[in-house]
């Protein structure tokens, strides 16, 4: 039906089909009232009816010629007022010269220029650089202002026929505060990627369906197939080889839940430990951040290691070792010092408590504390003192050596507990022994040098050619008396002697 609403159709269409009904109806309606007449009146007839046709058929024609021309005016009128009333710049210009053949108002209150500096500039003044992005019929530009001042333009333009001249259409849409987000969000996409890829830490975002939609450098350098192809890939494709998909299904069971997780695991494709923090949000993601801690497991295990031999070194032997931090409390002691410390005060001990106690008698005597505080300014020194354990007296010889760290700081003391009881008892036994050999040389030098000058005396002044003589009878028995009283000398010396080797 539209194709007979057509002015160019309707019109012939009309005049053919008036044409042919009264050619075919107008001789059969003068007939039908005189079949009599002469061919005179015949031609006569013929002749007022080919005029009166003809005057029917211009005033038709000239009716609708008129009303076709009032709808073509009526339409441009429409276009027209579209074209100048549209809110987006729409522009015509020459196809071959490019010059602006005539604008709307939008472009007009848009650029700033009046309608006849725009009717002397071309397309080509009013973009502001040729490079651009484009397809057939979209382009997007930059154009410039009357005032400088520069947008972002998507251009839709279309060829048109204009008053007999190949002329473009063409309707700026101004896209400035897009390209400006769009660009912001690639500049912020980018500072995401360099900050993610700057940290040491791996890190990835889990879709629900179980694929990477987001990760960084370190996480696409630990994966199983190439860097690029890792982004909207499945996480176990990523890992063929991985061994514990129980494991990664129980975490998301949890992380579902809303809870975050943190633990660590070890994977054995390349001997690596990991400690991994995993955190739900919305639309069942979950944000992934996990770190290499395997220098930190060996320096666990050297520690332990390190830890088990000082243990074992500390405890093969007799003497008291411990460490005090600069709290006063322990961090380092063997088997003997926590019997001794047990029986000395009472008390049981464990790493962390407060080896110096106001409270117990024992440690406020001794002035363990005045030490402790002496040590930790730095000073090196020993100590001899002695205490009472069950009513048994000790010796001992106690050394305070300053902790340092790292950075030449004290942190605490090391102390060693020597006891010298035995050593202290051997030196009495020396001692006491050193005083009776005294008391023996002291008898050897006065009681038995007595008798023995009376004996050497005597016989000097015996009568050797009289030996019968009174006298010399008197004499031998002083001799006799002084032999007696020398034996009883050596006798108790020798006894002395005795006792001091039993001593």
């Amino acid at each position: 039906m539209r194709f007979f609403k057509r002015s160019d159709i309707q019109i012939p269409f009309s005049f053919l089909t008036i044409s042919l009904l009264w050619i075919i109806l107008s001789d059969k309606f003068f007939l039908y009232f005189n079949k009599n007449l002469t061919s005179f009146q015949i031609t006569d007839i013929q002749t007022a009816k080919g005029c009166a046709f003809i005057a029917i058929v211009s005033f038709y024609i000239h009716i609708s010629i008129k009303s076709a021309n009032q709808k073509l005016l009526q339409s441009q009128q429409e276009y027209k007022d579209l074209f100048y009333n549209t809110p987006n710049p729409m522009m015509l210009f020459d196809s071959k010269t490019k010059k602006f053949i005539n604008v709307n108002k939008a472009a007009l209150a848009t650029y700033g220029y009046s309608q006849q500096e725009f009717l002397q500039m071309s397309v080509d003044d009013l973009r502001h650089e040729t490079d651009k992005q484009h397809d057939d019929s979209n382009t997007i530009y930059k154009h410039q202002k009357k005032n400088k001042e520069i947008i972002i333009c998507q251009e839709t333009t279309r060829k048109i026929e204009f008053k007999s001249v190949s002329a473009c259409l063409l309707s700026a849409h101004d896209i400035t505060e897009l390209e400006n987000a769009k660009a912001e969000l690639i500049q912020r996409e980018n500072e995401l990627k360099l900050i993610l890829n700057s940290i040491t830490d791996g890190f990835f975002i889990l879709g629900p369906d179980s694929q990477i939609e987001k990760a960084n450098e370190v996480f696409k350098q630990m994966t199983e197939v190439p860097a690029e192809k890792v982004e909207g890939v499945n996480f176990f494709h990523l890992f063929p080889s991985i061994q514990q998909k129980n494991l990664f299904r129980q975490c998301s069971r949890e992380l579902q839940q809303k809870k975050s997780l943190h633990f660590e695991n070890f994977y054995d494709r390349t001997n690596t430990w990991y400690r991994i923090s995993a955190y739900p949000y919305e639309g069942g993601r979950f944000s992934v951040f996990f770190r290499n801690i395997t220098k930190e497991k060996e320096d666990e295990l050297q520690i332990h290691y390190n830890e088990q031999n000082l243990l074992a070194l500390i405890n093969n032997t007799e003497d008291l070792i411990w460490s005090i931090d600069r709290s006063f409390k322990l961090f380092t002691f063997n088997e003997p010092f926590k019997k001794w410390y047990n029986r000395y005060c009472n008390e049981d001990i464990w790493n962390g408590k407060v080896i110096f106690n106001q409270n117990n008698e024992s440690l406020r005597k001794s002035d363990w504390k005045d030490l402790y505080v002496k040590a930790l300014a730095g000073k090196k020194f020993a100590v001899d003192m002695n205490y009472e354990i069950d009513n048994k007296n000790y010796f001992a010889t106690v050394r305070f050596n300053p902790i340092y760290n790292e950075n030449k700081e004290i942190f605490g003391v090391g102390c060693f507990l020597q006891n010298t009881t035995e050593s202290k008892q051997h030196q009495k036994k020396i001692e006491q022994q050193n005083l009776q050999l005294k008391e023996i040389a002291f008898i050897t030098s006065h009681q038995v040098r007595v008798p023995l000058a009376n004996i050497l005396g005597l016989t000097e002044i015996l009568d050797n050619d009289n030996p019968m003589c009174s006298s010399n009878q008197k004499i031998i028995e002083y001799i006799k008396t002084s032999a007696k009283e020398l034996d009883i000398t050596i006798r108790n010396m020798v006894q002395q002697t005795a006792q001091a080797h039993l001593d």
